[in-house]
């Protein structure tokens, strides 16, 4: 009897990217991802981080083998994008993930290549918090600023409570955590928490 042979496990594999990733002077209005089968993209709402935040979000759609990623008018200039999809992409058929995929791109001359790593743990329990935003913000911001406006760089943490935070601009930040409910990246809601980081 037909057995139908070991389980297909390997994930699907970029074939071309359009532009290329780590474009400078990206001027593109479209982001093409080809990969060698078809693929899906799942629990995207917590999977994909696009740091900084750009305001329309782009809109990203799967057709066959492609992501498609359409960019709004909005971004700034001199500055370095990370579009980092987590475990969302995965092939259709068996669902094995395409594990931290990131297109990376700036609209100046060069990338920013920075980046932060650690740990957000709960003050009371000392015990991970998964899925909360690491944020990074700017100290020449007005500390009124802080938590009640968009970051300048962000990440989500994953299920030990680790994060990174990449392709940062050289400067002085100030770090905060942020059990973020309504997905806004704002501390305004009663039951949100937020934690902070003393040394800048």
């Amino acid at each position: 009897t037909p057995t139908g042979g070991q389980k297909y496990i390997l994930p699907p594999e970029t074939v071309k990217v359009i532009p290329n990733n780590e474009t400078v002077n990206f001027s593109a209005k479209k982001i093409v991802i080809a990969f060698n089968e078809y693929i899906q993209l799942k629990d995207i709402a917590k999977q994909l981080v696009i740091s900084p935040l750009i305001f329309p979000a782009p809109t990203i759609s799967v057709i066959n083998k492609n992501i498609i990623i359409e960019l709004p008018d909005s971004l700034r200039p001199n500055t370095t994008y990370t579009i980092h999809f987590g475990n969302a992409i995965v092939d259709n058929n068996e669902g094995n993930v395409f594990p931290g995929y990131s297109y990376v791109f700036s609209t100046g001359n060069e990338l920013d290549s920075l980046k932060l790593t650690g740990v957000i743990l709960n003050a009371e329990t000392n015990k991970p918090e998964k899925e909360t935003l690491a944020l990074l913000y700017s100290t020449s911001m007005a500390d009124t600023s802080w938590l009640k406006s968009p970051p300048d760089y962000f990440s989500r943490a994953a299920e030990d409570g680790t994060f990174v935070i990449r392709n940062i601009r050289s400067g002085t930040y100030r770090l905060f955590a942020l059990n973020d409910k309504n997905n806004n990246y704002i501390l305004d809601l009663k039951d949100e928490t937020a934690g902070f980081e003393t040394q800048p």
